[in-house]
């Protein structure tokens, strides 16, 4: 849809959209040196009749929300949290709303309404508890929660008709909340850094050990784990099926676009640097919601849904280049392999003892043994030729060892390897 260079770093997680006007959409972002930058598009600034303007918060910023916390009003609000401290301004008036203490301070926030209150609440997410402020900072709600909160969300898990609230925490729980009660938590493998709302019952997240997924109430859809840093989540209908799919940004720029069914891939891209924020507006004002990625260089990418003409598969879109890149990554490999080959053929006719090729015929055998003195189980994993030796053992297994993998290594390469299992 369209390209921006913001010419200022975006921190992460710290960006989302605000109508402060009640009108037209700004894109918000905390930058660097305590700061929060709005780009305005449709209204320029009334004093420097810049797109830009910047509000110097001068504290170390830690979440950002932009939402109608008085509901006699149609104006955004501007909530910036530092760490025990929430801030509430007015852009339009460039004047303060509120200023808040937060003793157990501002870790995650979102703007919506708490079912047993009839006006819009600022939730804000601290140190195991869960506050709710309205428009005139008085707190509303308060609640605890197990563990520091990471990210809060609004979905309607059971199918009522009133949005529940969703909190990720790090002691790896997602816990449903009705009022101040929790009726329902589901055990992650690691910290819960990112939950999106999806369609119906549905809902993403993402966890601090590269693993994303949906969950259908309390029941797991899909999940799928990267070695790379999940840095955002969102739900968007980018195919245009009329479904929204769960969009994900990386930390080395990867921005990956999955059903919200199976997981598969449906369109991926990738920007020069992290992505920071994942948000969506209507910031055309042409009628048509946008999804707005943010880079943390300061780069914006906004992607609109797909025509109805690709049912649903948006990787026809760009498969020449996802196809150019693919196999210049495998041409890379087999030049690598091909010299690892030609080095271990050269030493072999130089008479070395050691050439470091596997035979082909070598075969890994791995077996289970129960020791009643040593109170465990070993692993024991074993090549077939002695020239093929065991040098690691890598352990995979969710729910079991911390960071989900076990790794054991021998002082001396081996033909075989024993592994310690025990509580």
């Amino acid at each position: 849809a369209f390209k921006l260079d913001m010419k200022s770093p975006i921190l992460p997680g710290l960006a989302v959209v605000g109508k402060y006007d009640g009108l037209s959409p700004c894109l918000t972002c905390a930058t660097t040196a305590g700061r929060v930058f709005i780009h305005s598009p449709h209204e320029r600034d009334q004093f420097t009749n810049a797109e830009m303007q910047h509000l110097n918060i001068n504290r170390k910023i830690t979440a950002i929300a932009a939402g109608v916390i008085d509901a006699r009003s149609t104006k955004d609000a501007l909530l910036v949290g530092a760490q025990t401290t929430l801030f509430a301004y007015d852009i339009r008036n460039n004047a303060d709303i509120f200023y808040k203490d937060v003793p157990d301070g501002v870790n995650a926030m979102k703007v919506g309404m708490i079912n047993a209150h009839d006006q819009p609440l600022a939730i804000v997410g601290g140190n195991c508890s869960i506050q709710g402020f309205d428009h005139e900072g008085a707190e509303q709600f308060w609640t605890v929660t197990g563990d520091n909160v990471a990210c809060l969300e609004f979905c309607d898990v059971d199918s009522d008709g009133r949005m529940e609230m969703l909190v990720g925490s790090e002691d790896f729980e997602i816990r449903i909340f009705q009022d101040e009660e929790v009726v329902s938590e589901v055990t992650e493998t690691a910290a819960v850094v990112g939950l999106a709302a999806l369609r119906g019952t549905r809902y993403g997240y993402a966890l601090a050990n590269g693993t994303i997924g949906v969950y259908d109430r309390n029941q797991r859809v899909w999940r799928v784990k990267s070695k790379h840093t999940v840095s955002a989540i969102a739900g968007f209908d980018l195919d245009g099926d009329g479904e929204p799919e769960l969009i994900s940004g990386w930390t080395q720029g990867r921005l990956e676009v999955r059903s919200d069914r199976t997981g598969e891939v449906i369109y991926k891209d990738n920007l020069n640097q992290a992505v920071a924020a994942i948000v969506k507006a209507d910031y055309r004002k042409d009628g048509n919601q946008q999804v707005i990625v943010c880079g943390a260089d300061g780069e914006v990418r906004a992607y609109l849904p797909a025509d109805a003409e690709l049912n649903g598969n948006l990787m026809d879109a760009n498969v020449e280049l996802d196809t150019l890149h693919t196999l210049t990554e495998r041409r890379a490999e087999l030049q690598a392999e091909l010299k690892s080959v030609q080095d271990n053929m050269k030493a072999a006719a130089s008479g070395q003892d050691e050439a470091g090729l596997i035979p082909t015929s070598t075969k890994v055998s791995t077996s289970l043994s129960v020791s009643r003195h040593d109170r465990c189980v070993y692993l024991k994993v074993q090549s077939s030729t002695p020239d093929a030796r065991v040098r690691a053992v890598c352990i995979f297994a969710d729910q079991i060892f911390e960071g989900e993998s076990h790794v054991a290594h021998d002082a001396g390469a081996a033909q075989a390897i024993s592994v310690q299992l025990a509580p």
